[in-house]
């Protein structure tokens, strides 16, 4: 569920639907609180580092964080 809302929220980010986006990541981190940008780079296999950078500049204006909430 997590990975499809996140796609939703990237292509909603592509079609400039921030509200909707931000919907999506909203939903993700009631699921997973712990979601971040940091958690999304330490998997990404992106071989080239532009896309990774833009995926994290969508994730980011949809409202995931950069790090995990602290403790």
């Amino acid at each position: 569920m997590v990975w499809g809302l996140s796609g939703s929220a990237l292509a909603k980010i592509k079609l400039d639907r921030i509200s909707e986006a931000r919907q999506d990541a909203g939903e993700i981190l009631k699921i997973w609180p712990w979601l971040n940008l940091d958690y999304f780079g330490s998997w990404s296999n992106y071989k080239d580092s532009a896309h990774a950078e833009q995926r994290n500049n969508e994730l980011r204006m949809a409202g995931i964080p950069e790090h995990p909430p602290s403790q």
